[in-house]
């Protein structure tokens, strides 16, 4: 079984490409004051972070665990239309979400709303019914990253008008 640290540096290396690609985004010659940087400052690389450190809560203050199990990291680009809304729906794993494009509410119901913009990330709520809709004039484009396991029953989203 894997430890928490080797997971999460799994995850930072399957992520790190698929980030730089999607959202258009170059290293920069800043090096970050970490053990991992400082590594490669003795080999003449630079590094430059990216995202910000994941806090260990969802957006609406949920913990949230590591799927159980073999790693599977599904990621999408989802594009919302200006003025589109989702359905109503859950996740049921672990969702990092990086927003490359455009302004997003997020409808909580009790948890409230959150406007989310070009270049916010966050762990999206899990078990918690809500929908988006995209603010403005230009769509909203999302990198999402689930954090999903081999075989697992749990599935990506869930429509919550179906669970009613």
């Amino acid at each position: 079984m894997k430890t928490f640290i080797q997971r999460k540096a799994i995850l930072f290396l399957s992520l790190a490409p698929l980030l730089l690609s999607v959202a258009g985004l170059q290293a920069e010659s800043a090096l970050a004051a970490d053990d991992y940087a400082q590594g490669l400052a003795k080999d003449r690389i630079s590094v430059k972070t990216l995202l910000p450190q994941m806090p260990s809560k969802t957006i609406i203050g949920q913990d949230y665990p590591y799927p159980n199990g073999t790693p599977l990291i599904e990621s999408y680009l989802i594009e919302i239309p200006p003025g589109q809304k989702t359905g109503i729906h859950l996740h049921q794993v672990p969702l990092l979400a990086y927003i490359i494009s455009g302004r997003l509410e997020t409808n909580y119901g009790t948890k409230g709303s959150k406007v989310s913009a070009a270049g916010d990330v966050f762990i999206e709520a899990i078990e918690w019914c809500h929908f988006g809709k995209a603010l403005g004039t230009e769509p909203v484009q999302i990198l999402a990253i689930y954090l999903n396991s081999v075989g697992g029953t749990q599935k990506k989203s869930a429509d919550c008008a179906a669970l009613q």
